[in-house]
C-alpha cells in the first residue's frame, strides 16, 4: 500500500480452488470412529452434537456443497452406531431412533 494511502490494495486475477483429495474429508474422518468406544458397555453415554445443513438451501460453491454433503454422511454414519438418535428444531426433540 503507497504511504499515505488508506486504500487496501486488491489483488486481481483467478483464485485457484483447493487441490481435489484422493480421499474426500468425510471418509477419512469416518474412518476414525469406533464403533467400540460407543459401545463399550461403560456407564457413559457419549453425546453428539451436529449441525443439520441438509434442510436448508442449496449452497451456491462447491466447496459449500462438498461441506453440505460430507456433514450429512458423517452424521448418517455416526446414528447408525447410535443407539438413540434425536432431532431438536426450535427446542423441540424428535426421536428418530431408540425411543423410550
Amino acid at each position: 500500500m503507497p504511504r499515505g494511502s488508506s486504500r487496501p490494495q486488491l489483488r486481481t486475477g483467478p483464485i485457484a480452488p483447493p487441490p481435489r483429495r484422493a480421499t474426500p474429508r468425510w471418509q477419512r474422518v469416518s474412518r476414525r470412529i469406533d464403533p467400540g468406544a460407543v459401545h463399550s458397555g461403560e456407564r457413559s453415554r457419549p453425546l453428539l452434537v451436529a449441525n443439520e445443513v441438509g434442510m436448508g438451501l442449496v449452497p451456491k460453491t462447491p466447496l459449500g456443497r462438498e461441506f453440505r454433503d460430507a456433514a450429512g454422511r458423517l452424521n448418517q454414519e455416526i446414528a447408525a452406531l447410535a443407539d438413540r438418535v434425536v432431532f431438536v428444531a426450535a427446542g423441540l426433540p424428535l426421536v428418530l431412533k431408540g425411543g423410550g
